[in-house]
């Protein structure tokens, strides 16, 4: 592990330890010892990309998920 990538993990890792919101999934833990993993909590329902296709798999439409990501940061 380069120097570089453990200064951006550990960054990141200090800016998700503060954010707390209803539309993000929270941070469990993170591993430091060998390789750097975070841990967040399981939410059901599938993930972001498979929600912005449509069940035949097609993009949805770009004012579909410009809604979604609105919605998303309140």
């Amino acid at each position: 592990m380069d120097m570089k990538a453990s200064k951006e993990f550990l960054a990141e890792l200090k800016v998700l330890t503060r954010v707390h919101h209803l539309n993000l999934v929270r941070l469990i833990g993170y591993c430091v010892e060998g390789s750097l993993f975070l841990v967040y909590e399981y939410i059901n329902n599938g993930n972001l990309s498979q929600h912005l296709r449509s069940s035949d798999g097609e993009p949805l439409q770009w004012s579909t998920r410009t809604k979604i990501a609105l919605d998303s940061a309140r």
